[in-house]
């Protein structure tokens, strides 16, 4: 009997299994910090630790890949594989949350749907609070804003980089001066932008200390320190309220900046570790629809366990269940007609979101410069050369 030929499983270069193994340690630091079980146990010693540095991470690492031509191409590219995204899911959580906001006397219909326009419109976090319940889409339209500015920010000479540097540095130090409720609705998380870019640029230059002897270790040991500090002083540093410190007072500016930096730097550490592990692979190449997904399940499967189960056994139980439900839902979703147009793979991808899967369209294309970080795809003839860590990619994070 003749035997057909199974098609062969996606190989990846080490740097690649790197960029996956990081996106899946993020990603399931994002699924930790949304638990609401953990949220109510660990307020202070656990949740926002995470939320020093996990969300920051996935913008910081996307300097590592190389910026692309600021035009119409780029700019449409971002719009197809962040924004349409976003747009869905918008649409599909106003749905189902249409019940509960109709619920409150004094809401109406119209009211829902003008917040709907204002969610999907100016992508802001209260806005997609009032629409759809959650504020977790804010990230998409922010990221997207993130990588315009390094696109444009890469096509800068020398001299004017550094003068860039200096206005980045400006903005991160004085943005968050201005009350977070004006913040919060600035559209595109453009405010996030400015606050993330200097300490991006920084990020990008501290990168090679990894490929030192102690590079890693110091890495580590400042991370926990810092992380002490961060707890002991409980410091709240939640960019989608842009509850933040800013240069009037300096001290707190600064362990927020390192705690940032250095959790970045530390997650990169963890993934070398971890590279090559099947599961931080599947985690890894399905970051994107686990980001967007994970929220409606979190919420559902701890209502069901915790009034039933002991706190610890009901929490692990539902990180577990809410991380296979979203990645399987995700499956569902791309096996539908509809599937390409919501989780497409770019031709080229978008830095620190997607996956790092092969695309057969690209066989014989040119590669992209090799010290850059996005995880882009990669074909069979990409495999002799390592891909960026963390790019604009569709698939997170």
């Amino acid at each position: 009997m003749k035997m057909r030929n199974r098609p062969s499983r996606p190989s990846f270069t080490p740097e690649a299994e790197i960029r996956l193994a990081t996106r899946a340690i993020l990603i399931l630091l994002v699924v930790i910090g949304h638990n609401k079980i953990f949220r109510g146990h660990f307020y202070y010693s656990g949740y926002i630790l995470i939320y020093s540095f996990h969300v920051g991470s996935f913008f910081l690492l996307s300097m590592l890949s190389p910026p692309r031509k600021p035009d119409w191409r780029a700019l449409q590219s971002m719009l197809s594989h962040l924004y349409r995204p976003f747009l869905v899911f918008t649409l599909g959580y106003a749905v189902l949350y249409l019940p509960i906001y109709l619920s409150t006397p004094e809401q109406t219909l119209r009211g829902w749907m003008g917040n709907l326009v204002l969610a999907a419109g100016l992508a802001t976090a209260p806005f997609l609070d009032e629409a759809t319940g959650l504020k977790l889409l804010w990230f998409l339209p922010a990221f997207m804003s993130f990588c315009l500015l390094y696109n444009v920010y890469g096509q800068l000479r020398s001299a004017a980089r550094r003068t860039a540097w200096a206005v980045a540095a400006l903005g991160h130090a004085t943005i968050a001066m201005l009350p977070p409720e004006t913040l919060t609705l600035v559209p595109f998380g453009a405010a996030v932008t400015i606050f993330l870019f200097f300490p991006s640029l920084v990020f990008a230059s501290a990168r090679s200390l990894l490929d030192t002897r102690y590079g890693p270790p110091i890495v580590m040991a400042g991370f926990a320190f810092c992380s002490v500090l961060i707890v002991t002083f409980r410091m709240e540093v939640i960019l989608s309220d842009f509850r933040m410190p800013s240069a009037s007072t300096p001290a707190a500016l600064a362990l927020c900046d390192m705690q940032l930096l250095l959790g970045a730097l530390s997650c990169m550490v963890f993934a070398r570790m971890l590279a090559g592990f099947k599961l931080m692979t599947w985690i890894g190449s399905r970051s994107l629809q686990i980001y967007l997904l994970h929220a409606p399940f979190n919420l559902a499967i701890a209502a069901i366990l915790n009034p039933i189960l002991p706190w610890p056994l009901s929490m692990c139980l539902t990180m577990a269940a809410t991380l296979i439900a979203a990645a399987f839902t995700a499956r569902l979703i791309e096996a539908t007609p509809a599937g390409p147009l919501i989780f497409s793979v770019p031709r080229r991808p978008l830095p620190a979101l997607h996956a790092n899967l092969p695309d057969p369209r690209r066989s014989g294309e040119r590669r992209l410069s090799p010290t850059a970080a996005g995880p882009p795809e990669a074909s069979a003839a990409d495999q002799a050369e390592p891909r960026p860590i963390l790019a604009h990619d569709p698939h997170p994070g």
